[in-house]
């Protein structure tokens, strides 16, 4: 459904890590700290001694989260994993996996019968422990979790991702082929440089206790810039419709009201952003007046799952009193920026593309013309997606990628991938 609105305004190798040196600037030591904690969250784990875990049920505790994520890690349960996580992540995880399978299937990259929850690696951990202090708790909802000691090893193996058979010979492999890479990341390590343990954000949902990859990079920034949590959330506050959603929002990234973004972001997916959104409209919110002014946005509006996407359609803003007006007219782009218009086409920009190539003895194959044909004509089609809850309609950053990447995906088809991919292997 359509609608128009103009409003103005790649033999089994094992490969240890080198020895790490002492980071070049202060910080780089504590970015390795939040991915070996991010790791430790969604893609390594820690095993944790039954000692440390004791009797509580997973997700009793801040500490009994963590551990029941390790236990379903260690088992390679990967639908255990999405039921220990943040529930709202979980769901933009397996939305995002569901639909680009789809897509990779289609290509004929993955096979029909693939599960695209299945891992292709493994983890282990060996010796971890806590902090002598394990939890830090920011309010009633929000506890980290403290690490200080453990190695980590993350095992990606491609020869169990779900190739077709057509594809692996593409890439020059062979069915059943072994290719296992293994990294270990010792967290005691970490904890030496940076003279801070690894920490991990937790949330409770319901009576449950869940890991959180969006809280614990949340929490990195906070440490990184020296603030606290805040005290108070930022309420969510939505449109009435999820084009006003996106023409609201557009408003307010151009005047720098960080506060009115974090409003119309999804309460449940953007919990994070809520919660951490007074100390973001400190630090973002701008100082002065910006001079930039969205006049017209006119939009057009599909259904896709889960939600809606917007796509523009025609924009006009106004730059230090010069106005700038962007419209789409079938593959080609309007543009008038007060100096007459200039008409950028899809054609013209394949062609440039095929001169620039015979300019260097270069001819590009019927494939490689195709594909960005049929890429650009899916890209000019781009917008954002947005979500409904309680009757009111806000911005969905997940949902959003999620498209992107689709929409990409969409531009290809089997034949024309086989041949780029033949043709790269020349």
């Amino acid at each position: 459904m359509t609608n128009g609105e103009s409003h103005p305004v790649p033999e089994q190798q094992e490969q240890q890590p080198a020895p790490q040196e002492a980071p070049r600037r202060p910080k780089t030591g504590l970015i390795v700290g939040v991915v070996v904690g991010v790791l430790a969250l969604v893609g390594g784990g820690v095993a944790l001694s039954s000692a440390l875990q004791g009797d509580s049920a997973p997700g009793a505790s801040p500490q009994s989260a963590v551990t029941g994520l390790v236990d379903v890690l260690n088992k390679g349960d990967a639908v255990g994993v999405l039921d220990r996580i943040h529930p709202a992540e979980a769901k933009a995880f397996r939305d995002f996996a569901t639909t680009t399978a789809g897509e990779m299937k289609r290509l004929e990259v993955l096979r029909g019968d693939a599960d695209p929850l299945t891992a292709v690696g493994g983890i282990s951990a060996q010796e971890v422990g806590f902090d002598a202090v394990p939890e830090e708790k920011v309010n009633d909802r929000i506890t980290v979790v403290k690490l200080v000691k453990g190695k980590v090893a993350m095992t990606e193996d491609q020869s169990k991702a779900p190739y077709t058979e057509k594809f692996l010979k593409l890439l020059g492999g062979q069915p059943g082929t072994t290719t296992s890479t293994t990294t270990t990341v010792d967290i005691a390590d970490v904890v030496r440089r940076t003279g801070k343990p690894v920490r991990i954000a937790t949330v409770k949902v319901g009576d449950k206790w869940h890991p959180s990859l969006y809280y614990s990079v949340a929490d990195f920034a906070l440490q990184m810039t020296g603030r606290s949590w805040p005290k108070e959330s930022i309420p969510a506050v939505g449109a009435a419709t999820a084009e006003q959603a996106v023409r609201e929002l557009v408003t307010a990234a151009i005047d720098g009201n960080t506060r009115r973004v974090i409003e119309l972001l999804p309460p449940t997916e953007m919990a994070v952003a809520h919660d951490v959104g007074n100390a973001l409209v400190v630090g973002l919110s701008g100082e002065t007046v910006s001079d930039t002014k969205l006049v017209e946005l006119q939009t057009e509006t599909k259904d896709i799952p889960g939600g809606k996407r917007i796509s523009p359609r025609k924009v006009v803003v106004e730059i230090g009193g010069q106005r700038l007006s962007v419209a789409r007219d079938g593959d080609c782009a309007v543009v008038d920026a007060g100096e007459g218009t200039r008409v950028l086409c899809l054609d013209q920009l394949v062609a440039g593309m095929e001169e620039a190539a015979a300019e260097d003895g270069i001819q590009l194959p019927e494939a490689a013309v195709r594909t960005v044909q049929s890429i650009g004509r899916n890209l000019l089609d781009i917008g954002v997606a947005t979500v409904e809850e309680n009757g009111k309609h806000y911005l969905s950053p997940t949902g959003t990628v999620n498209e992107l990447v689709l929409t990409f995906l969409r531009g290809l088809d089997a034949k024309s991938l086989a041949e780029l991919v033949e043709l790269g292997n020349r």
